[in-house]
């Protein structure tokens, strides 16, 4: 078993985009099994299957989109092979931005973008203590 940490820290000074100072930092440690899957894939400009349901259990995802456009090429993270923003879609990363996507492994998950771009996977079951 290995530990994985996930973490995000927000900070403004105030009259940024809150009126007053912020300073919070937020973080899960979860204790998971070795990578189940770590791979780099290639989009096609149509969905591409990265979590079959219940293929794992309770899952630990992470996507990044290692792509080499900012603001150009996005990849959308989905649990359904239409992408539609009001229905299914996770999450949206610009270049180089990471998802961190907890769950139970009952869906499936797929990703689509720009043609020929690049996103890393990573899959990790997340041992039974750590499930909720």
């Amino acid at each position: 078993m290995a530990t994985l940490t996930a973490a995000i820290t927000l900070t403004s000074q105030a009259g940024g985009p809150f009126s007053d100072a912020l300073a919070t930092s937020l973080s899960t440690t979860y204790t998971v099994d070795l990578a189940n899957e770590i791979k780099k894939i290639q989009l096609t400009g149509t969905a591409i299957q990265i979590q079959e349901a219940d293929l794992t259990g309770a899952t630990l995802l992470i996507v990044k989109n290692i792509g080499t456009t900012a603001g150009t090429h996005f990849v959308k993270v989905h649990n359904s092979s239409t992408d539609t923003i009001a229905s299914n879609r996770i999450s949206t990363l610009d270049v180089g931005e990471v998802a961190i996507i907890p769950g139970s492994g009952a869906q499936d998950v797929y990703v689509n973008g720009t043609s020929g771009e690049f996103v890393e996977v990573m899959i990790f079951t997340v041992a039974a203590s750590d499930r909720s």
